[in-house]
């Protein structure tokens, strides 16, 4: 599996500081629910919350010192052969504590009615296999507590997948996408990235927080190089 792309990002913290002799309220990190899942995980902890980078943090949820947690969201092109790496995908996902995680390229073909969900202990995975190339790409990881807060899902002919994700004054838009590698194909490569436009115009229109991932199969910067002269850019690109 190749890591194409892996955000971080913070959730901005409520805690202000208290008057001296007030009992804080217990809203630590409960590390009993949410476990640290390796170093790194732990680095970014301490980081955000301005804490020495080697500390080691009480599983008591009442005096902790972390307050901020942080939010992962990633993509990976797998390079097909799903079924037989998904136990290796799940185990990624727990493990480096994926909230919510992209797949493109799965090497799968099948007639679902989208979306097709599967359901594990942690996660779930959303599918969108409607298309018929075995490079269909529709596919979400998302933890359980981020499944809470989806309202809408869309697709596009298995290469496209969108969820809206509504929290208290945040609406988040979450595009997963793997545009065809086969310039040959520009009928089709036109007809997605309208599709990808129209939502993310719609994001826009509507307040939205985007975010836009996947496997574009596109060097930005070759492009560019190529195509000094705007004219000499096709149009479906």
């Amino acid at each position: 599996m190749e890591v194409q792309h892996i955000n971080n990002s913070k959730v901005p913290s409520s805690i202000s500081p208290l008057p001296q002799n007030v009992t804080p309220h217990t809203t630590n990190i409960n590390f009993d629910n949410r476990p640290i899942s390796n170093l790194n995980d732990l680095l970014t902890l301490n980081v955000i919350n301005e804490l020495n980078p080697n500390s080691i943090p009480s599983y008591n949820p009442n005096n902790n010192q972390y307050f901020i947690d942080y939010v992962r969201i990633g993509t990976i092109n797998i390079q097909s052969g799903f079924n037989t790496k998904k136990d290796d995908i799940n185990l990624f996902f727990k493990q480096e504590n994926f909230d919510i995680l992209g797949l493109t390229e799965l090497g799968l073909i099948t007639s679902d009615v989208f979306p097709k969900k599967e359901y594990f202990d942690n996660h779930v995975i959303i599918y969108d296999m409607s298309g018929t190339n075995d490079r269909n790409s529709g596919t979400l990881i998302v933890s359980k507590p981020f499944c809470k807060h989806i309202a809408k899902t869309k697709s596009y002919k298995g290469r496209l997948i969108c969820i809206d994700l509504f929290f208290k004054n945040h609406p988040i838009r979450i595009i997963n996408t793997y545009i065809h590698a086969n310039n040959t194909k520009t009928q089709s490569i036109k007809d997605l990235t309208d599709q990808l436009f129209q939502l993310i115009l719609e994001a826009n229109t509507n307040n939205y927080n985007l975010i836009v991932m996947g496997d574009f199969n596109v060097n930005p910067s070759q492009f560019i190089k190529n195509n000094q002269k705007t004219q000499n850019a096709p149009s479906w690109k």
